[in-house]
């Protein structure tokens, strides 16, 4: 991969998980998300993840069931499985929401890193190495 290549690489990385950064923070826009009602895969725009808790809690409304059993595997997920996942999520939104952001803020770091080492290089000079 090239420079200009790896360099394309992690700013669409890191762009990406600032996009995932701003849906935590309750961030205004248009995100790739489930709607809400549905569940089917489609843009959703909103004021970030706690507002789609809220509007999928109103399309579905779901107490948690500290009893329910989930499959092994997400893809053997019914619906009830998945209104069970989400509803959980609602309800311990707070942890969910700090955990999340600890997780993304460190891959950021690390890539901004990533990224900062092939502008320094850039800047100093380096160049695509060829082989023959």
């Amino acid at each position: 991969m090239s420079r200009a290549e790896a360099k394309t690489t992690l700013e669409t990385a890191i762009a990406n998980i600032e996009n995932k950064i701003n849906f935590m923070n309750g961030v205004n826009g248009t995100y790739a998300f489930a709607n809400p009602s549905t569940l089917a895969k489609e843009d959703w725009t909103g004021n970030g993840y706690e507002a789609w808790l809220t509007e999928w809690e109103t399309a579905n409304p779901t107490s948690v069931d500290n009893d329910h059993s989930f499959p092994a595997s997400e893809d053997d997920y019914t619906n009830a499985d998945h209104h069970q996942n989400i509803a959980r999520v609602k309800a311990d939104f707070s942890n969910v929401k700090t955990n999340t952001l600890t997780t993304l803020n460190t891959e950021k770091t690390a890539l901004q890193t990533d990224l900062d080492d092939l502008i320094a290089g850039e800047e100093a000079g380096d160049v695509d190495q060829v082989s023959e």
